[in-house]
């Protein structure tokens, strides 16, 4: 079972425009993201939300301020949620049978972006505009 929290920031005046970006794969990923080795690869192809594993005993509220930290350079950004969901089809990338995944949705909005050693490139995508195989995480 995963346990992550994602944050969808999305532009101001604009809901369909999200904060993703395309991961820089020499930052520390397996520290600030819960991603090493073959997903860390699989995950530098795409966009992807800002988004962990939560640390063990981690709250959610916990998991998504700590993104924001780490991934965004961003303190004090006012949040909603969490939305939740489980989703065991993710299976499928694993190779694992019985797996689940639980997650955590925090959304709020934001104007510019600052920028962070983590993304080769971020920014804010029209969501309506990409294809279910170009979203990674």
């Amino acid at each position: 079972m995963c346990i992550s929290a994602f944050v969808v920031l999305s532009k101001k005046d604009e809901p369909s425009s999200v904060l993703m970006g395309r991961i820089n794969k020499n930052a520390e990923w397996d520290n600030i993201g819960a991603l090493t080795g073959e997903r860390l690869e699989r995950f530098a192809s795409g966009w992807m939300l800002p988004s962990s594993h939560s640390i063990i005993y981690e709250t959610p509220e916990g998991a998504a301020r700590r993104i924001l930290r780490e991934q965004l350079c961003i303190r004090n950004l006012k949040l909603e949620g969490p939305l939740t969901f489980a989703d065991t089809s993710t299976a499928r990338f694993s190779g694992m049978l019985n797996h689940w995944d639980i997650g955590f949705i925090f959304t709020g909005e934001r104007e510019t972006i600052l920028t962070s050693e983590a993304w080769d490139e971020l920014k804010f995508v029209d969501v309506n505009k990409l294809k279910d195989d170009d979203i990674v995480r």
